[in-house]
């Protein structure tokens, strides 16, 4: 999944292949994931995501070699190679816990980060232009106009 090579996400991807529940339930996935950890901004997360929530042998695939199948995503935040990615899935039998940052690493976050978890009141920004060539999107936290709260 890198820049260089053909993007195989139309821009409505998430709206064409993926119910309304569908994309709601990426949206809370992506959400709940960025609030732990600003490198799940990666948009290759989130199509490696959608893509498994519609194709059953992909998603299979990428939890069975997840660097094989999803390329290195997030493998730009840091030296190349320095991060190891897997996916995993949840089963009858087996629950994968992703804990939330400790109290030191929500201190070195971005300070919109921080508004947002001490507000609560900020929203989250849908951007599902998969096609965007971008990595991550501009602002993905958008804090509440003045007299909102």
């Amino acid at each position: 999944m890198t820049g260089e090579t053909a993007n195989p996400y139309p821009a409505d991807f998430i709206e064409s292949k993926l119910s309304k529940a569908g994309q709601n339930a990426l949206r809370i996935w992506h959400e709940s994931l960025t609030l732990l950890d600003p490198r799940y901004r990666d948009k290759d997360f989130l199509k490696a995501a959608a893509l498994s929530m519609v194709d059953e042998e992909y998603r299979a695939k990428l939890i069975r070699d997840s660097e094989a199948v999803a390329g290195r995503p997030g493998a730009h935040s840091a030296s190349p190679g320095a991060i190891e990615v897997k996916f995993h899935a949840n089963t009858d039998t087996t629950l994968h816990v992703v804990l939330p940052p400790s109290e030191r690493e929500l201190e070195g976050r971005d300070p919109a980060l921080r508004d947002v978890l001490i507000s609560r009141s900020a929203y989250f920004r849908d951007e599902w232009n998969l096609s965007d060539p971008r990595k991550y999107d501009e602002q993905i936290f958008v804090p509440p106009a003045p007299g909102d709260q």
